[in-house]
């Protein structure tokens, strides 16, 4: 953080990554708030109603993502999902807990990840340096996500069908130094 005056101000920590090679490009993202939801009381069924009914998208099963007006969703381990939203609410996870009521544990998770894009055709040739996923279009789709290994780090990565050459990396916030080194040098050796 940093002092504005007054008031203190957050210094994400990807705040100024934005690089570009032919047919590819990786920027930090640092938009938007994110929260996990898990089910509680086996009420999974009534979960997925309630998204459905406030976002207009069906809850993803493992292994997918659904984008929607305003986000998107992934599903992170069984029963379990990450939802990150445009624009800034500090307390969206009282806004989701409103929502989901006593079917759904949601915890604020913003301040804990970092998000990656790397964008364009090469994307794909770069990624296959990094995690252990068959990146191609059968196996892993667009509005598909997976947990992956990416050196040291433990990530996801999501593909997203709003953005069909766009793929997201997340990792734990405290590594967000380590996964830029890691990305920018596969773009590197990839684009050169």
């Amino acid at each position: 953080m940093h002092d504005t005056g007054n008031r203190l101000a957050v210094n994400p920590p990807l705040n100024e990554l934005h690089k570009s090679w032919p047919s590819l490009e990786v920027k930090g993202l640092t938009s938007g708030e994110i929260c996990s939801l898990t089910t509680l009381n086996g009420g999974v069924a009534t979960l997925r109603d309630r998204f459905h009914k406030n976002y207009g998208a069906s809850l993803p099963t493992q292994g997918r993502a659904v984008s929607f007006s305003g986000g998107y969703s992934f599903c992170g381990a069984p029963e379990q999902w990450f939802v990150q939203l445009d624009g800034e609410n500090a307390f969206l996870d009282v806004t989701l807990k409103s929502i989901f009521q006593s079917n759904g544990a949601v915890t604020l998770q913003t301040d804990g990840w970092t998000r990656i894009a790397i964008i364009g055709d090469r994307a794909p040739q770069v990624l296959e340096r990094l995690v252990a996923i068959d990146l191609s279009d059968e196996a892993f789709p667009v509005d598909s996500a997976a947990r992956s290994m990416l050196g040291h780090l433990n990530v996801f990565v999501v593909r997203l069908a709003n953005a069909r050459d766009t793929y997201q990396i997340w990792c734990a916030r405290s590594f967000a130094n380590s996964l830029t080194v890691e990305v920018c040098e596969a773009a590197e050796i990839v684009c050169g």
